[in-house]
């Protein structure tokens, strides 16, 4: 392979390496993508075993790995995390800036101070939803896909992140944290989906914390009602953000396997309380616990935002409206 041919990153074949067992020092590529306001973007990096991916460490990372494990609980694809000890991140950050990149843009990027400490996570194989939705959204895989994402926007209920599908949220919503994955280019109905770039935002004051669980009490019944109201406000904000996200004309019968969706995703985590009712504790503290092994700066502070309660009293609110939903039906 030549020297230029090897500096590239192609979704098409791009196969991921076990995060767990990679050398985390030694990596022949990495490609940068650009995030959002205020974020430092991802890096994917290659390694001889396939790739993986680094995020720069700050205070969104608690929440972030606190949802990936509650979204692993639902039986929602998501990627998995590893840290190295604090004496060897500077050795990971190190390989990574010292990496080939593509660009002179990408290798400044590398070399930022704002990155000092990552996170590596898997790399979640596959095409971004608005990558391939006006296709896939139209075939034999649709109703399993929409589906499935409600089933991912009871996970994103549960810890208020707005920054996918907005299902109670009032803005166009963030489909590029949908992954599509199997072979898009063949109609075969064997399509799957993922969750990248989990959030969790916990609200502190009363009445905002309110007026959100008010948000999931109306959401839970909606979507056990008998009939999708095609003329209500819900229907209308799916219909434009699948429009402006994909180019996909959201239908009647999409929403209604959306919200087979949620209620499957509510019939999981009532499964998941009457197992064990502090898993939502649990899986807060499995967050501090993994990263502890870290020092970087920030890590303290989101871990004191992540707040359990807030996040138990949503599944509460879940559960109780879909139970009163299916006895009056």
């Amino acid at each position: 392979m030549s020297e230029e041919k090897d500096l590239s990153f192609d979704i098409k074949t791009a196969k991921a390496a076990d995060v767990h067992a990679v050398k985390l020092t030694k990596f022949s590529f990495v490609h940068y993508i650009a995030g959002g306001l205020g974020s430092t973007g991802v890096f994917l990096a290659r390694t001889d075993e396939g790739w993986i991916v680094f995020k720069s460490i700050g205070t969104r990372t608690a929440g972030e790995v606190f949802a990936g494990y509650l979204g692993v609980e639902l039986g929602v694809k998501c990627p998995e995390y590893r840290l190295h000890d604090p004496e060897k991140q500077t050795a990971v950050v190190s390989a990574l800036r010292c990496s080939k990149a593509a660009s002179l843009e990408e290798q400044t990027i590398l070399r930022t101070t704002r990155v000092k400490s990552v996170i590596a996570m898997s790399f979640i194989e596959g095409f971004t939803l608005p990558a391939c939705g006006m296709k896939v959204l139209a075939e034999s895989s649709a109703a399993s896909l929409f589906e499935q994402f409600g089933i991912i926007s009871v996970l994103d209920l549960l810890t208020n992140n707005f920054d996918r599908i907005p299902l109670v949220w009032s803005n166009q919503g963030n489909f590029e944290n949908l992954m599509v994955q199997g072979n898009v280019f063949e109609d075969d109905g064997k399509l799957t989906a993922a969750s990248i770039d989990q959030g969790t935002t916990c609200i502190t004051n009363a009445k905002g914390e309110e007026e959100y669980r008010q948000k999931i009490i109306d959401c839970i019944k909606e979507a056990h009602a008998h009939d999708v109201d095609v003329k209500g406000k819900t229907f209308k904000r799916f219909k434009m953000s699948f429009e402006n996200n994909t180019g996909y004309e959201f239908k009647q019968v999409d929403c209604e396997n959306y919200f087979k969706g949620v209620r499957e995703g509510c019939e999981r985590l009532k499964n998941l309380i009457d197992a064990d009712n502090d898993f939502v504790y649990k899986n807060v503290q499995k967050a501090i616990d993994f990263l502890s092994q870290t020092e970087a700066v920030g890590i303290q502070t989101g871990l004191g935002l992540l707040n359990g309660d807030f996040v138990q009293k949503n599944v509460e609110a879940i559960l109780k409206t879909a139970a009163e939903a299916k006895s009056s039906s």
